[in-house]
């Protein structure tokens, strides 16, 4: 028989596993906003000066 030692060590693995994958996938997802935001400044940036470049 488990002992309530046992589940409660489990449990409480299982609790700060799924804390950690939680706030991981968190900053993942606010990461992948920021490299968005990144990637369209630097598109805008790279359309603004190829224009420059054959209007002249």
């Amino acid at each position: 028989m488990i002992s309530v030692d046992t589940v409660a060590v489990i449990l409480t693995v299982a609790l700060a596993v799924g804390g950690v994958y939680v706030g991981l996938s968190r900053n993942l997802a606010q990461l992948g906003e920021r490299l968005a935001r990144v990637e369209g400044i630097i598109e805008g940036w790279l359309n603004r000066v190829t224009r420059q470049e054959t209007s002249q």
